[in-house]
C-alpha cells in the first residue's frame, strides 16, 4: 500500500473518514474503538523522532515526518473517540 505523502492528502483522508461518523454502524464503531492504532513499527519511529526532537538533532525532513505522524495520530484519536461514543450510545 502506498503511503500518504502530503499533509493535504492526510487532511483530505481525515475529512472523508470523519465526515459522517455518527451514522457509523455499531459493529464498525466497536472494531475501530478496539483496533484503530498505528502499527508497532510506526510507533517505534514516532518515539525515535520525538527523542531526536527533544535532543534537538532532528532534521527538517524528520520534523515534517513527525508532523505527518502527529496529524495521523490526532485523526485516529478522534475516530476512536467517536467510535467509542457510538458504542456507548448503542449499549
Amino acid at each position: 500500500m502506498k503511503a500518504i505523502e502530503s499533509p493535504a492528502a492526510g487532511l483530505l483522508l481525515s475529512r472523508c473518514v470523519l465526515s459522517d461518523s455518527e451514522s457509523m454502524p455499531v459493529e464498525v464503531a466497536r472494531w475501530l474503538a478496539d483496533h484503530a492504532h498505528l502499527p508497532a513499527e510506526d510507533q517505534t519511529r514516532v518515539r525515535e523522532l520525538y527523542e531526536k526532537q527533544i535532543e534537538e538533532v532532528i532534521s527538517d525532513s524528520e520534523r515534517e515526518e513527525l508532523d505527518d505522524y502527529t496529524e495521523v495520530i490526532a485523526t485516529i484519536d478522534i475516530l476512536r473517540a467517536r467510535a467509542k461514543s457510538i458504542v456507548r450510545k448503542a449499549a
